[in-house]
């Protein structure tokens, strides 16, 4: 079996008699050309008379993990280039509430940069924090929610009113593992909504002021000129 090492045997054999011990992670290509990743761990062998006799090797087979290290890797990776092509702010969440991975229209919605976000609690950003908590509860729950209204709350005191669709996702197993959560920024529909209620309120008291008016005409008496 052949072995690569990060560094000579020869620095390793100086290190464990320098500390008595030295670990690090070694690829073994096997007689079938198939290569492994070991934890190798190396201790130094004394009698007992304290001399030294020779060295120690302990390696455990860690390919599987080192695989399972990667893909994880790879899926985070993937995970945050899905939510970065987003043009609305979207977040990941774990179980506990905090924030996982956030993109850059989260960023500048909330006035925070991804590493002042990343490990805080999601809740945090909203004018109704208890709102927001129980919006991410309800996802675990039952799997999403859709258009549920909350309203960011920028570290500059500027309020933008969302509206969010979220929903779980999982791991191989099918074990949930966090929330996606994505907020579509709804102020201009807030403001043409607005508008539209000044209209009304305006016709409205416009429909009033005529039935009055109507009404002053028939009580008022109508007198004969005269000539």
């Amino acid at each position: 079996m052949n072995s690569e090492f990060p560094i000579s045997i020869d620095e390793i054999k100086s290190e464990v008699l320098k500390h008595s011990r030295w670990e690090g992670e070694l690829i073994h290509t096997k007689r079938d050309g198939h290569k492994i990743i070991v934890s190798s761990r190396w201790s130094l062998q004394k009698d007992e008379n304290n001399e030294v006799t020779g060295f120690l090797e302990i390696n455990d087979d860690i390919t599987e993990t080192k695989q399972a290290e990667r893909a994880l890797k790879l899926a985070n990776a993937y995970n945050h280039s899905f939510i970065e092509a987003s043009i609305d702010p979207l977040v990941t969440i774990g179980p506990d509430g905090k924030i996982t991975d956030v993109n850059k229209s989260t960023e500048k919605g909330t006035g925070f940069n991804r590493d002042e976000l990343m490990g805080t609690d999601f809740s945090d950003y909203f004018t109704q924090p208890d709102k927001a908590r129980e919006g991410y509860q309800l996802v675990f729950r039952v799997g999403s929610v859709v258009d549920y209204p909350l309203e960011i709350q920028n570290r500059d005191g500027e309020v933008t009113p969302v509206l969010y669709n979220a929903s779980v996702y999982r791991n191989e197993d099918g074990e949930v593992i966090g929330v996606f959560a994505a907020a579509r920024d709804i102020t201009e529909r807030k403001l043409a909504e607005a508008e539209k209620q000044k209209l009304l309120e305006q016709e409205q008291q416009l429909a009033e002021e005529l039935i009055l008016l109507t009404k002053l005409n028939q009580i008022i008496p109508t007198f004969p000129l005269s000539y």
